[in-house]
């Protein structure tokens, strides 16, 4: 009734997008919190003018990109309990007109926060859901722009999360939950082909989990049935450098112990022979510390239990994965515009 009757906020209404648009930001925040509304519910009202067809529909769409980038400017601002999970992921994905990327500077921008419904959790469970050529379609092109600075020099948020992790100190002095959830998100990022930005990537969480064993062995455990060998090839170098690190004699039993029962004791380890090789130092340097575990050790120790991938048998088999690079079609599948 306010923003149709009275003028103030008709004002606010016809002119939401230039003068008065620091105000609908602050009415994303406080519409939530005081009367459990969300702007985008009173969407009509903002494009609901043009009585010309074609500039009505250009109207709308546009009034829907800009209310979506809004609200996820917004949820940062909201006291968390009040956001209504439900009703923001429906207008998401029936209405929100927002490409990935954006959708993504979001997840990542919100991950660190405990107990926000769009926090690292949120982030993970739409990337784990999804087959790894399905997932690098869209997660690659985010990593490779997204993980450096903007034209301003203003840190992405995913170089945040980096830089805060690889901070003097921070494994002993942050919280478990804080620790788990960057860890989450930055584990991600080992799926990037940036080999500097894996590196990166790599030393920041042995730097913010060499002194929480118990948040290490949680984050393996959330990655157990990851289908990227990139991925769990270099948690397994994270989980050998936190035990070279760590202070006490409990975490390296601790990181030892699950790497072997993982790794090593049904027999059958992985044939990513740097996974192994990690897996296997870690569980070396826990026997060469004198740290009791239960284990065989002629499984740790190679030659394994490993087949040979099946390899073509002949030319013809070869021959059916050739590449005619110059035809049309193959030149119109691989565009990247």
């Amino acid at each position: 009734k306010a923003f149709t009757e009275e003028e103030k906020f008709k004002r606010i209404r016809d002119d939401y997008q230039w003068q008065y648009n620091g105000i609908v930001e602050i009415f994303a925040v406080l519409l939530p919190e005081k009367f459990d509304l969300e702007l985008f519910e009173l969407i009509e009202l903002f494009y609901n003018k043009n009585e010309d067809k074609r500039n009505k529909e250009w109207e709308r769409n546009h009034t829907f990109e800009a209310f979506t980038r809004i609200l996820l400017d917004s949820l940062k601002w909201r006291d968390i309990s009040c956001i209504n999970e439900e009703k923001i992921t429906d207008w998401l994905v029936d209405k929100g007109r927002i490409d990935n990327n954006e959708w993504l500077y979001a997840l990542t921008e919100l991950s660190a926060t405990p107990n926000h419904p769009f926090n690292s959790d949120r982030l993970h469970g739409i990337l784990m859901k999804q087959t790894m050529p399905k997932r690098d379609s869209f997660w690659q092109e985010y990593l490779k722009y997204y993980n450096g600075h903007d034209d301003n020099n203003l840190a992405f948020p995913l170089r945040r999360l980096i830089d805060w992790a690889w901070s003097q100190n921070i494994s002993s002095n942050a919280d478990n939950e804080t620790t788990r959830l960057v860890a989450q998100t930055l584990v991600w990022v080992l799926a990037s082909s940036h080999i500097s930005l894996r590196d990166q990537t790599t030393k920041a969480l042995v730097n913010l989990l060499e002194q929480q064993s118990e948040t290490l062995i949680t984050i393996l455990k959330s990655f157990e049935k990851v289908d990227d060998l990139y991925i769990s090839e270099r948690l397994y170098a994270v989980a050998y450098g936190c035990i070279l690190r760590t202070k006490e004699d409990r975490s390296v039993a601790v990181i030892a112990q699950y790497v072997y029962d993982i790794i090593f004791k049904e027999n059958n380890p992985p044939t990513h022979i740097l996974l192994r090789d990690y897996a296997r130092n870690t569980i070396e340097y826990a026997i060469y510390k004198n740290i009791e575990l239960e284990l065989d050790l002629d499984l740790i120790r190679p030659p394994y239990n490993s087949k040979m991938p099946n390899l073509p048998q002949c030319e013809d088999d070869v021959k059916e994965f050739h590449l005619d690079y110059e035809s049309p079609d193959f030149k119109k599948n691989q565009d990247r515009k």
